[in-house]
């Protein structure tokens, strides 16, 4: 079996990601340092600007402390705190800190201020009630929280004068474990061989199954209608996967079978008006001067000819619906007027057979219908009612919603159980002979297949049938 290693391979994508999982400390690692070298002076230019605003505005310190994420608060000069506003730990970026790395010991931003002492002790302090702006960061004992801050004098009262100060703080799990980083660095040199061994064995035992079922299906690809079933005793997806392909495989042989038995149902019908216009030739060359003879000889090929055309053009229309009627325009139609069309004009054809024809309609049964087709299909069913019926059809249309109900019930003798599902079937036929082709029926099912619908039947053997077509009303997608 040969290895496929394009990008595309499920062998390359296996290998691919376990390579990446094993390399991600060191990426992490990689990002981090890039993340810590700018992490101090991010938080101090945002306290110091913080700082700035709430000395120009005091009284929208609470605004300012949430738009900047800091701990804000006006301080006099006896170290009396006039207002505050804590808003530094709030936010998605704190949240996933503390679910990423957990909990690492660093005391928080409130403790750090208690250890740096009195706010009127501190430089930045002092510096603020001296007039200037002055800012700056710290760490905590151990390094594990990095503090930023920043003080500014406030413009008002010179009675009693006022600063403006900002503090924020970063936790440094980050940082710890960029201090790591060549320890991380020898254990992925570790880990990276025994990765890239676990990924080409994951590879390995991806693929394996798909080449297995591949090569069967090649092999069943040349003997498809006589192979056997796919073999892949598992019980996870590669087995549900090679079950689903079973009942594929089943299902074209099936329809293989079908065709190739449909195609020798046709030749047996062909073979009787065939040997007919036959045997009327060699009669016609033995005895071309009898003009009697030649006459019935004459009426005999005609009605060959006749029932030789009428197979030939049903099962061209048969063909082309279970093609799915592609090309052929649908129209927005009344069903109902369709169908009270249909049977007036049978009980022109044949008033002897009609008069037990009934006809019930709601009213505005509108459908998207290819019109010739759908009037075919209802043509074949009620003809084909009047075949059986004893003494009466009824031919209803029913609106069903999202879809419309066309039924056609006779009351002629039924139809047995076991047969049932057969009478959809080319060639099936209980008609006398000469009287019907076999392929009435089939052309229903699909023609009501092709506008999305679908053909039933129902029977009670000695009480007659109800043959069915329930189309939908909107041909979404379709022409």
């Amino acid at each position: 079996m040969k290895p496929r290693w394009s990008w595309r391979s499920l062998r390359f994508r296996a290998f691919a990601i376990t390579l990446l999982v094993a390399v991600l400390p060191l990426l992490l690692v990689a990002a981090s340092s890039v993340f810590e070298s700018g992490a101090g002076e991010r938080m101090r230019v945002a306290t110091e600007q913080a700082a700035r605003e709430a000395a120009a505005t005091p009284t929208q310190i609470a605004a300012i402390a949430a738009h900047h994420g800091v701990h804000l608060r006006q301080v006099a000069a006896d170290g009396r705190v006039i207002a505050a506003a804590d808003r530094h730990d709030v936010g998605a970026s704190t949240a996933f800190g503390e679910l990423f790395f957990g909990p690492d010991g660093a005391p928080t931003l409130a403790q750090l201020d208690r250890e740096l002492g009195p706010l009127t002790t501190r430089d930045e302090t002092a510096r603020a009630f001296a007039g200037e702006v002055a800012s700056g960061c710290a760490s905590s004992t151990g390094g594990l929280l990095l503090e930023c801050h920043a003080a500014a004098p406030v413009a008002g009262d010179a009675r009693m004068p006022t600063i403006m100060h900002a503090q924020d703080g970063s936790r440094r799990a980050i940082r710890a474990l960029y201090d790591l980083r060549y320890q991380l660095i020898k254990l992925t040199l570790i880990i990276v061989p025994c990765a890239l061994v676990l990924a080409w064995w994951l590879g390995w035992r991806m693929v394996l199954p798909l080449e297995r079922l591949r090569q069967q299906a090649v092999v069943q690809l040349e003997t498809l209608s006589r192979g056997e079933a796919l073999d892949l005793a598992r019980k996870d997806e590669f087995g549900e996967l090679a079950a689903a392909l079973n009942r594929l495989i089943s299902e074209i042989r099936g329809h293989a079978r079908a065709h190739e038995a449909a195609l020798a149902d046709l030749a047996h019908e062909l073979k009787n008006p065939v040997a007919a216009i036959r045997g009327a030739a060699e009669a016609l060359q033995d005895n071309p001067a009898d003009p009697t003879r030649t006459r019935k000889l004459a009426d005999s090929v005609a009605l060959a000819g006749e029932r030789l055309d009428r197979l030939v053009q049903q099962f061209l229309e048969l063909a082309r619906a279970e093609a799915g009627l592609g090309g052929e325009a649908r129209e927005r139609i009344d069903a109902g007027a369709m169908v009270s069309g249909i049977c007036d004009s049978l009980r022109r054809e044949a008033p002897e057979r009609a008069q037990a024809l009934h006809v019930h309609c709601d009213d505005g049964c509108f459908a998207e219908l290819v019109p010739l087709r759908a009037e075919m299909a209802v043509r074949n069913l009620v003809d084909n009612a009047l075949s059986f019926a004893r003494s009466r059809v009824d031919v209803r249309v029913r609106d069903r919603g999202e879809h419309l109900e066309i039924e056609v019930e006779d009351d002629g003798p039924g139809i047995p159980a076991a047969e049932l599902p057969r009478v959809f079937d080319r060639f099936y036929s209980k008609r006398q002979a000469g009287r019907g082709s076999g392929l009435g029926l089939a052309l229903v099912r699909a023609i009501a297949e092709a506008h999305g619908g679908r053909a039933t039947v129902r029977s009670t053997p000695g009480r007659g049938s109800v043959f069915g077509l329930e189309l939908p009303r909107a041909q979404p997608g379709l022409q």
